[in-house]
């Protein structure tokens, strides 16, 4: 009985599965799947291109709102990307797992200009090293000034003085440049343009 269950569960969510498809399908815009589908592509101040996104592939972008977005693209064409967002509810099954259902899906266009950073991934190399160094260095340095003062403070003992002076200084130094190692590996900056690649 708990196999036959199971067995109606998965074709039931393959059948939601098959649903979803069939709808994105029919809100994409006319003539979006008859043609060779256009793409936006991210590409440096030199021309190099980064990467590019093409309908069927997630995307995670800062609009000139402010606002960040995130969800499949189901269509890049008159110069806009179409996003897919879904209204999800959570309920409880008959076999008590926790189900997650789509309400709703709503396809929203973006005007290639109304996007004003995309998010891509970063290779790993010397900055997936720096990230992780920057961060101890400042938790190290600012934590050893910390603990310095207060030990200092407990024990009645001159604090800003002497050996103790040098000592706190290095480590705000070494904090120091660690928030800058920080700010230059993590720090979110539009150094790329997004152009729209028309293939019609």
């Amino acid at each position: 009985m708990g196999k036959l269950l199971t067995l109606c569960c998965c074709l039931l969510f393959a059948l939601k599965i098959s649903a979803q498809s069939d709808t994105i399908a029919h809100l994409q815009p006319a003539g979006a799947s008859h043609k060779m589908s256009d793409y936006i592509s991210v590409k440096k101040k030199n021309g190099i291109t980064v990467r590019s996104f093409y309908t069927g592939m997630d995307i995670r972008f800062t609009g000139t709102d402010g606002f960040t977005y995130e969800g499949p693209i189901t269509a890049v064409a008159h110069d806009s990307v179409f996003i897919a967002f879904y209204k999800t509810t959570r309920y409880e099954n008959i076999l008590g797992y926790i189900i997650t259902d789509t309400l709703q899906t709503e396809i929203i266009p973006f005007h290639y200009k109304q996007i004003k950073t995309i998010y891509v991934p970063k290779r790993r190399g010397r900055k997936s090293l720096l990230v992780p160094l920057g961060g101890l260095m400042a938790l190290g340095g600012f934590g050893y000034d910390a603990l310095n003062i207060i030990n200092g403070l407990r024990a009645n003992e001159p604090v800003f003085k002497g050996a103790n002076l040098t000592r706190l200084g290095i480590a705000t130094a070494t904090a120091v440049a660690g928030v800058w190692i920080l700010k230059k590996t993590t720090g979110m900056k539009n150094r790329y343009r997004i152009v729209y690649v028309n293939m019609q």
